[in-house]
């Protein structure tokens, strides 16, 4: 999307390192499990882990990654 590559450029790094940051930065999200297939992949992960989006980032970020209540059980836990 648009505004994951234009904050991306911004911060010199591939838009799903932004998306990356973004989770890692919630309160609500303990941990995050990531995987990569490249060693550029890896790169990127690591980066994210060092970005920092500010609040007028995180609003533009806000409509493509909507906040709502989740739940850590599987449904088929349920």
């Amino acid at each position: 999307m648009e505004v994951f590559r234009r904050i991306g450029i911004s911060h010199q790094v591939r838009p799903a390192a932004i998306a990356i940051a973004w989770i890692l930065r919630r309160p609500e999200i303990t941990g995050a499990i990531l995987g990569a297939r490249h060693p550029g992949q890896v790169d990127d992960l690591l980066k994210a882990a060092q970005i920092h989006p500010n609040a007028a980032e995180i609003e533009e970020i806000r409509p493509f990654l909507p906040e709502g209540k989740g739940t850590n059980v599987p449904a088929a836990a349920s």
